[in-house]
């Protein structure tokens, strides 16, 4: 933890290597870690939590849903989204209190965690 905060200070430089690994893991572009963050959030990662939302919206009616032509819709809609942004098609509903994650099913930093061995630090 102190090395990741490390990296968080403005001082800090990261390699390039850092960076990738930093991109892959935070699945965004690399010119988005390389934005002022003192600026607000850019408008693509704006767009993109947006979608991701919608979809999550989608996912959720449409397991409530019992009507055909309202399913055929949603899952119409799905598909625009998809086509819009190929990685949603990943995403899940909203969780519910009756809908949470198994104990078994491990999340993504479980299945493919950042390893720190890897990121090299260097400070000016």
């Amino acid at each position: 933890m102190r090395e990741l905060r490390v990296q968080e200070r403005p001082s800090a430089n990261l390699s390039l290597k850092d960076l990738h690994i930093w991109k892959e893991a935070l699945e965004v572009p690399l010119e988005h870690l390389l934005i002022d963050r003192d600026l607000s959030i850019c408008e693509s990662i704006q767009s993109r939590a947006s979608l991701v939302k919608i979809m999550k919206t989608v996912a959720s009616v449409r397991e409530i849903v019992v009507s055909q032509r309202l399913i055929r819709m949603l899952d119409m809609l799905k598909h625009q989204l998809v086509e819009l942004m190929p990685e949603l098609s990943t995403v899940r509903a909203w969780q519910t209190n009756a809908n949470r994650r198994p104990q078994d099913e491990l999340g993504r930093m479980a299945v493919d965690p950042i390893l720190l061995g890897e990121l090299s630090f260097q400070l000016d």
